[in-house]
């Protein structure tokens, strides 16, 4: 799994994940989604690859935190 967070003017997130953790529960369109509020972000995409952009460069850490919450808690769940 690849996860990118872009602090920029417009912050963007990126999310790719291999065909095993998509197979163990890990969607990329779901991190994404957790992600995205934070930044104020929109996006999606498919369960290995998915994106968004957004409007908030303060919502960063609070992007980063949602993310590894939400990879946290899809692995219990997988």
């Amino acid at each position: 799994m690849i996860a990118l967070l872009l602090d920029a003017d417009a912050p963007q997130i990126f999310v790719t994940v291999s065909d095993d953790l998509v197979e163990r529960g890990i969607s990329a369109g779901e991190l994404v989604k957790a992600a995205a509020a934070p930044i104020g972000a929109k996006g999606g995409g498919r369960p290995q690859m998915a994106q968004g952009m957004g409007t908030d460069r303060s919502g960063i850490t609070d992007a980063l935190a949602s993310l590894r919450g939400a990879i946290v808690r899809q692995l219990e769940a997988g």
